[in-house]
């Protein structure tokens, strides 16, 4: 009779465990919904408690700057796969300005964790060919970290 018991707890215990992860993640999404930095369009979470470092370049948009901080605080801290969402956030925003796309080429390659990925080579050098169609948006240092990270990229990359 104690294993029918014991099966009968387990069963509880699972089911009150189930109920509780149920509460977590419907309480999650409506914390999510209520979110101020939730808009049509987005493809990256705004992050908070990143600090507030800023990295200056020509985007009218704030939002765009916001993110385009953001990606750069990621990128240096080797969440390159997070910056590089951050980034295409930038290009949906202001799809004219060449930066969002400079810095998806800049965590597409090697770093002190990684060399360049056989994979990211295509991605890393249409982002940086797309970057150099729309450098004219730029301001001159702009134009040129693009022209830097177009000297350190090939299109058949080793």
């Amino acid at each position: 009779m104690k294993r029918g018991k014991s099966i009968i707890f387990k069963s509880y215990v699972l089911s009150a465990m189930l109920l509780v992860a149920g509460l977590l993640a419907t309480t999650g999404c409506s914390e999510r919904s209520e979110n101020k930095n939730i808009f049509d369009g987005q493809t990256a979470p705004l992050l908070e408690g990143m600090g507030d470092h800023h990295f200056d370049v020509s985007l009218q948009d704030t939002l765009a700057g916001r993110y385009f901080d953001q990606a750069i605080m990621l990128a240096y801290g080797f969440n390159h796969k997070e910056a590089e969402r951050s980034f295409r956030q930038v290009t949906e925003l202001v799809p004219e300005h060449p930066m969002g796309w400079w810095g998806i080429a800049l965590v597409q390659g090697p770093n002190i964790n990684l060399p360049m990925l056989p994979e990211a080579v295509p991605v890393a050098w249409e982002a940086l060919k797309k970057a150099q169609e729309l450098k004219a948006n730029g301001t001159e240092r702009e134009q040129e970290y693009i022209d830097a990270l177009a000297s350190r990229y090939d299109e058949n990359s080793p």
